[in-house]
């Protein structure tokens, strides 16, 4: 089985660092985007398996970019996963009005993060190659 795809948006480099690392180890392929736009077009060229994006990115932020790939065709039906340091529950509510299909809080706990993307992945954690 070909390994699954992850899709990385996140503008902070040393966020962007740690999420990649810790894909990479568990033999993901990584793509890495910094922007809303970059988001988008890598998307829809590398249809990933899960995308986890930031909600504040440049250009345009992570809510409209997840309402864009939701209205694609291609992309609608990749889960979404909001990758952010707001954890309210207005927060969370925004979140799921616009598409994401779950979110993980930042700072990143490794463990918890490998596991919360095995489930959005629909893999078990033990499935998962060490």
């Amino acid at each position: 089985m070909p390994p699954k795809k992850v899709l990385v948006a996140e503008d902070d480099p040393n966020s962007m660092h740690l999420a990649s690392v810790l894909l990479k180890m568990k033999d993901y392929v990584v793509f890495e985007a910094t922007t809303g736009k970059q988001t988008v077009a890598l998307a829809l060229a590398e249809k990933p398996d899960l995308i986890l994006m930031d909600i504040e990115l440049p250009d345009i932020n992570g809510q409209d970019a997840i309402k864009i790939l939701r209205q694609h065709p291609e992309t609608k039906d990749i889960p979404i996963v909001a990758v952010t340091g707001y954890a309210s529950a207005g927060d969370r509510e925004r979140f799921f009005a616009a598409g994401c299909d779950g979110y993980i809080t930042k700072p990143l706990d490794a463990k918890k993060f490998l596991v919360d993307v095995a489930v959005f992945l629909n893999e078990t954690p033990s499935a998962q190659s060490s």
